[in-house]
Order: C-alpha cells, then sequence, then structure tokens
C-alpha cells in the first residue's frame, strides 16, 4: 500500500520587512487591551495605585524616546495618547519625522489626569466601544497640528472637555491650515466643538460616525458624506431650547447610511417627523432607545416606506396606560424585509410587572399573522426591565400573558429571546454587548 504523503506548504515570509516588524503586526484588539489592564476601573478608590498605573500606561502606549524603533502601537498604525505631554512630545517627533507621521492611522486622545475611567477595553473597530477621552483647553493647538500632519490618520475619537469654552474650542480649532485628514473613515467625536469641526471639513471616505453628548446652535449640513454607513447619536440637543437633535436636523441626504441609533434624545417634545427616512433610502438597522420624541411610536409608520429593514429596536416602553404605548403599535404592519424586532419593556410605577406592554406584543403578533403568508420576522427580542419586587411571586396573568407570547412564536416559527435587563446598561450605549 502506497503511504500518503501530506505536504504543508507555508507562505514565504516576507524578507522585505524585519523580523520584529514581522510579528509586530498584532490585532488592536490585543494591544489596546493591554492598555485597559494598567488602568484601574475607578482610580478614585485605589489612590495607591493610581500613580503606578498611570505611569505604566504611558510607557505602553508610548515609546517616545525610541520611534526610530517603530515601536508595537506604531506599526500597526494605533496611537494612544494618555495625557498632555506626551502628545506635545508626539507633535514635535511627528513634525520633524514627516515618514514617521504617514504610519499613524489610528489615534485616540486620552488625558488620565481628568479623573477619567476607561470602563472597557478599546477596540479600533468600532468606535462605539471607545469611551469619551476628555482633551484639556492645552492640548487643542496640539491637536489641530496632529491633524493636519497626521495625513494618513483613518480613525479618531475625540472628546472635548466641558470646562473648555465652546468659542474657544472651536477658535483654536479653525486655526491654521485645513485638514489634511480627508481618509478618516472612522469618526467619534463629544463636545461643542463638532458644530466647527464638521461643518467645515470635507471627510468623503468617512465611514461610521458617532457624536456623543453634543449640543448644536443651529441646523447642519454634512459635506461628502456618501459614504457614510453607520450614525451613531447619544444624547444630542439644541444649544438654548430643548428641542432635540435628529437625522433631519442635519439637512442631509445619506444615500448609504444603513445603520441609525438614537439615545436619549432630550426631554419630552414632540414627535420626530416619520419624514426622516426620506433622506435614508437603503436604512438596514434602526434603534430608537430612551427617546421621548418615538414613545407614541407614531415612528414605526416611516418604516412602512422602507424596504430594506432588517432590524428594529424600540424603547423604553413603559407599563403604565399614560399613552407611551397606544395601540395603534399594536396594528402596525411589519414590514416583509425586517428580521428582528426588539423592544425594551420597562415596568409600570411601584414595580408591577409589565402587563399592559406585553398584551400590546399579542397583539401584534396576531395581528400579523395571516393565512398563506410567511411571518416577515425571524427574531422577537423582549428586554424586560427587572421588577423592584423582586421576591413576591409573579402574578398569574403575567406569566400567561409570557405563555401566549411565547406559544404565537413557536406557531409562526420565529425565535423568542426574553431577558431581564438593567436600562442603565442599555440606555449607556452597550445594548449590542448585552446578553
Amino acid at each position: 500500500m502506497r503511504r500518503l504523503r501530506l505536504r504543508l506548504r507555508f507562505p514565504r515570509r516576507d524578507r522585505s520587512h524585519s523580523t520584529k516588524l514581522h510579528h509586530a503586526h498584532l490585532p488592536p484588539e490585543l494591544i489596546l487591551y493591554t492598555l485597559q489592564k494598567f488602568v484601574p476601573r475607578q482610580p478614585e478608590e485605589s489612590p495607591g495605585v493610581r500613580g503606578n498605573a498611570h505611569r505604566t500606561l504611558y510607557n505602553v502606549a508610548l515609546v517616545c524616546h525610541s520611534w526610530h524603533q517603530v515601536g508595537v502601537e506604531l506599526l500597526y498604525g494605533n496611537v494612544v495618547l494618555p495625557e498632555s505631554r506626551s502628545l506635545d512630545l508626539f507633535i514635535r517627533t511627528i513634525e520633524s519625522s514627516p515618514a514617521l507621521a504617514g504610519l499613524v492611522k489610528s489615534m485616540s486622545m486620552i488625558d488620565v489626569q481628568e479623573d477619567l475611567v476607561i470602563a472597557n477595553a478599546l477596540d479600533c473597530s468600532d468606535p462605539m466601544s471607545v469611551n469619551a477621552f476628555y482633551v484639556p483647553q492645552t492640548t487643542i493647538s496640539s491637536l489641530n497640528i496632529a491633524f493636519k500632519t497626521c495625513e494618513n490618520l483613518t480613525f479618531l475619537s475625540v472628546a472635548f472637555s466641558r470646562s473648555v469654552p465652546f468659542y474657544t474650542r472651536g477658535k483654536d480649532i479653525m486655526s491654521g491650515p485645513t485638514w489634511r485628514t480627508s481618509r478618516l473613515r472612522m469618526l467619534s467625536l463629544s463636545g461643542s466643538a463638532l458644530e466647527i469641526m464638521l461643518t467645515h471639513f470635507a471627510l468623503p471616505l468617512l465611514e461610521v460616525l458617532c457624536l456623543r453628548d453634543f449640543e448644536f446652535s443651529g441646523n447642519i449640513r454634512f459635506h461628502q458624506l456618501k459614504r457614510l454607513h453607520t450614525l451613531r447619536l447619544y444624547q444630542p440637543f439644541r444649544r438654548g431650547t430643548t428641542r432635540p437633535i435628529d437625522i433631519a436636523s442635519f439637512q442631509t441626504v445619506f444615500p448609504n447610511l444603513r445603520t441609525y441609533e438614537l439615545y436619549k434624545d432630550g426631554p419630552s417634545t414632540p414627535l420626530i417627523d416619520i419624514g426622516i427616512f426620506n433622506g435614508i433610502p437603503k436604512l438596514e438597522h434602526a434603534s430608537f432607545v430612551e427617546c421621548p420624541t418615538v414613545r407614541k411610536f407614531e415612528l414605526v409608520k416611516g418604516c412602512d416606506t422602507l424596504r430594506t429593514l432588517r432590524s428594529f429596536t424600540l424603547g423604553v416602553i413603559h407599563g403604565d396606560r399614560d399613552g407611551s404605548l397606544e395601540d395603534s403599535f399594536a396594528t402596525w404592519r411589519l414590514p416583509p424585509s425586517l428580521e428582528t424586532l426588539t423592544l425594551l419593556i420597562g415596568v409600570p410605577r411601584g414595580g408591577a410587572p409589565p402587563v399592559y406592554p406585553l398584551d400590546i406584543v399579542v397583539q401584534l403578533l396576531r395581528h400579523n399573522i395571516q393565512p398563506h403568508t410567511p411571518f416577515p420576522l425571524r427574531k422577537l427580542k423582549l428586554g424586560i426591565q427587572s421588577t423592584k419586587r423582586n421576591d413576591s411571586p409573579l402574578p398569574s396573568y403575567y406569566l400567561r400573558t409570557l405563555d401566549t407570547i411565547t406559544d404565537l412564536c413557536k406557531s409562526v416559527g420565529i425565535v423568542l429571546e426574553m431577558t431581564q435587563i438593567d436600562f442603565s446598561y442599555w440606555i449607556a450605549g452597550e445594548m449590542e454587548k448585552t446578553p
């Protein structure tokens, strides 16, 4: 019998790079997760550890005195600047070495001295996992230089300290030549300077835009955002008023936008115009969480015109009969393209089980069950807030309602996921990570 030989062919190593360069191409998650290990989650609770952690983070994040050796961070194109003096040193370094500046593709501005807590590992592939890092006023000028010098920058996450006046921030950033960072693909910003920054610079390659805790003095018109596919707005509001900011405030058509998320859009205000979907012809994922402006669910009527919508999230649905959940939602005809519907259901006042919202869910399912017609949904996700009366048994009618929902989902062949959630976890922008 002939022996079979298995010969494995491995790709030859690129001899044009050094061995150190070859092995240094590590995932950014692994590199940046290391930084999290050196930063205490609660600095105020461990004052004795914070000094060492700060110093270690500085050494891991920046190899400031050996740029010529090309540190691991710079090799992969990720630069994390933990404090003001490291930023100034970094600026002086890249100004003296244009070739070095061309390697920088990802930058997160961090000021550890502002009593910030890094709660999650940094992930440059998703700007939303990057927390708000505040930049002190003294670094604004250096920040402007970094924008203009690192012309290959593709990811940027910056948050401006609230203690810095709005006009001061805008004036400093606008000083000097226009940005050269036209290659930005992911941008995560927080602070009042957004209005000036986003309206005066063209970002033709931008794909992901995340705006946190921001305010505008008026409507904005973005320029050249034809490639934008993800827009996430966190706690937007208009300066001097209680009017919220929604996608219609941008006065811009997003031809390729596929994901739109709005979280905590301010106090109770008039409903968002359902016409906002007119400028998003290819929307696939929509999420509205803790948005009083969409509490009455008239927004779902705008989804009837969407032929590409695949997932829809609404919350928080409170359990009181106060008009927050109208019966019209129970008669909503689900779009045929919709695959996943997520509903975040809150408990009524006093901590009683949310029977009324679950009744509406039952009516919604029954309304969309039609003979000889496939059910549009593939998955129904119910996030039910934990009741305050954890020790008391659940009422029988509440359990019967849950059983009815389970039976209806089985009858139409869709997956049902129910879990008790902590809304403070969801509203913080961690919906995608909720079990």
